[in-house]
């Protein structure tokens, strides 16, 4: 552990209501294993809304966002049903609704509201694993649209007919969240939702890349097959498809230092022209493919997009073809990829005690500087002779590794050479996934398969193989998780989650005289691991939530079972 706190260093949490105002502040000393427990109590006139945790320790700050809601069980039982297990934007949307009183006599003549908030989600389809379906040059803004407004009718019942009307600049698959609202004579209301997909084209178009080569590129001056394939909205092959390709060349941009690509300028012909365009026709099957053959004097990066010109979906990908990318990466005129350093790494995701083989294409009589780095420190650095063609260098996997590291290479060249016209400095950082066995616990639980009312049961924690941990034990009706879709955390992915890389890197070879190498005073900080946000949509909670918490509890302190 870098830094490692002293013992019986202070933790504070601070917490603010939704208006802003500190409500609690705790500051703890002593926890389990440095696993310490914050109760926080609300008052039943609490303000509702996203309250704000924030946690400070030795310097550190995290926050977490608390959503905060006063509870109240429906009164109704609504149930909602579509006639089409996938919607489509081409049809109207036709389904009907039933709601009665939870004591069984229908909702006579109550007013009903919709209202479907629609969101991109991803594009798959069984069948078809390694094709990706999803448009990288269009996105799709969340938006929410009135379905249905009215009244029920004296069997407590009423019909769904509503056509969307969407753009057609949606990525792939959508994904529609209805929420029904059921209001009572005095103005109090229940509410339920239920999720379905929208397919907002009549027919989608997938690719699939072959297999890539050195560095996770194409070689140019060779024919490079591309698999493409259509289907219908319930992905059944659809065949006989007329579709457009369309390749672009894009300046190059590196993800961790310039955020994600804007690619939404290619969609239109007349900003930028394509380099490469012809139509092609998938067979009965659904199925066709095509060749790409990039010129070496062409080598870079290019956007790869196929379009189905009267279903309107298109699907792509980017990616980089050269050969001998030593010789052409700065004949091309493209300044910011010509100080750029093209490497990889013999596997993505590694072991503690294995060893990482970093590939990168070199001229000869040079050096490069291997740094190896993570959220907070430089791990170790080396320098390395450089190879005509090709060099590899190897990184030994330590658990201090673990989640991720990075590999920040930098290529010098002596400065007078003139075997090629690249920068004497030449930089690139690629992440390393690392994992560390003896850090994965597999804790296991014994408790009856039935819990009834107002009795004792007992639990029994422990861990699959026997290693020591520290855990807490939470006991939370289903009924109230339900309220926002929870779903029990990958543990161990959200403890060691991928973390950004926190060391700055900056040079002076842009202040030596006639060695202008192009700017790397951008600061690599490549993204973490941010998981999702939970879901906003409520679901109807019809009894009494049951909540009991435990620990946290050492698994050698604990000799019995807990009775609860």
């Amino acid at each position: 552990m870098t830094n490692p706190l002293p013992k019986d260093h202070p933790v504070t949490l601070e917490v603010s209501d939704a208006r802003g105002k500190v409500v609690h502040k705790t500051v703890a000393r002593q926890g389990v294993n440095n696993v310490f427990y914050f109760p926080i109590a609300t008052e039943a006139t609490a303000p509702t809304g996203n309250w704000r945790a924030t946690i400070n320790v030795g310097g550190a700050v995290f926050t977490e966002i608390l959503r905060i809601a006063t509870v109240k069980p429906n009164r109704l039982k609504i149930n909602l049903a579509f006639d089409d297990e996938i919607l489509t934007v081409d049809k109207p949307i036709v389904g009907n609704t039933s709601i009665s009183w939870l004591h069984g006599a229908p909702a006579r003549n109550l007013n009903i509201e919709m209202d479907a908030t629609i969101r991109s989600t991803t594009t798959s389809f069984k069948g078809f694993p390694n094709y990706i379906f999803t448009d990288p040059v269009r996105t799709f803004e969340e938006t929410e649209i009135p379905v249905l407004k009215g009244k029920l009718n004296e069997e407590g019942k009423t019909s769904i007919n509503k056509r969307l009307e969407l753009s057609k600049n949606a990525p792939g698959m959508l994904r529609a969240n209805f929420l029904t609202k059921v209001f009572e004579g005095g103005g109090d209301f229940s509410i339920d939702v239920i999720s379905k997909d929208l397919a907002p084209f009549t027919h989608f178009v997938g690719l699939q890349s072959p297999k890539a080569r050195a560095y996770g590129s194409y070689f140019t001056d060779e024919n490079n097959t591309f698999d493409v394939a259509t289907v219908d909205e319930k992905g059944i092959a659809s065949g006989n498809r007329d579709l457009e390709v369309k390749v672009f060349k894009i300046e190059w941009r590196w993800w961790w230092s310039r955020g994600q690509d804007n690619l939404s300028s290619y969609e239109n012909a007349t900003v930028h022209r394509p380099v490469q365009e012809f139509k092609i026709k998938t067979a009965a099957n659904g199925k066709t493919t095509f060749n790409l053959n990039i010129p070496e004097e062409e080598s870079g990066r290019y956007l790869i997009r196929i379009i189905d010109p009267k279903s309107g979906h298109a699907t792509g990908r980017v990616a980089y073809f050269y050969r001998n990318w030593w010789s052409r990466a700065g004949a091309g005129g493209d300044a910011e990829s010509a100080k750029m350093l093209v490497f990889s790494a013999d596997k993505e995701k590694y072991n503690v005690g294995e060893t990482a083989i970093i590939t990168f294409p070199s001229g000869s009589e040079g050096r490069a500087l291997i740094s190896i780095e993570n959220g907070t420190e430089v791990l170790g650095t080396q320098w390395i002779e450089t190879k005509k063609g090709e060099t590899q260098a190897t990184i030994p996997i330590t658990k201090e590794m673990a989640p991720n590291i990075y590999v920040n290479i930098s290529l010098l060249q002596p400065h007078e050479q003139t075997a090629n016209d690249l920068p004497i400095r030449l930089y690139g950082v690629i992440p390393l996934l690392v994992e560390d066995p003896t850090t994965i616990l597999q804790p296991q639980l014994e408790l009856p398969d039935v819990l009834k009312p107002e009795e004792k049961f007992t639990v029994k924690v422990s861990e699959k193989n026997k290693k020591p941990m520290t855990y807490t034990l939470a006991i939370v009706d289903e009924g109230l998780l339900d309220l926002t879709r929870f779903r029990t955390p990958a543990i161990h992915e959200a403890f060691y989650t991928r973390e950004a890389l926190g060391v700055r890197t900056f040079d002076m070879y842009d202040y030596v005289i006639g060695a202008y190498s192009g700017s790397v005073e951008n600061i690599y900080a490549v993204g973490g691991g941010d998981e999702a946000a939970g879901a906003k949509n409520r679901k109807a909670d019809r009894f009494k939530p049951v909540v009991m918490y435990l620990g946290p509890l050492r698994s050698k302190s604990v000799k019995k079972p807990h009775t609860i």
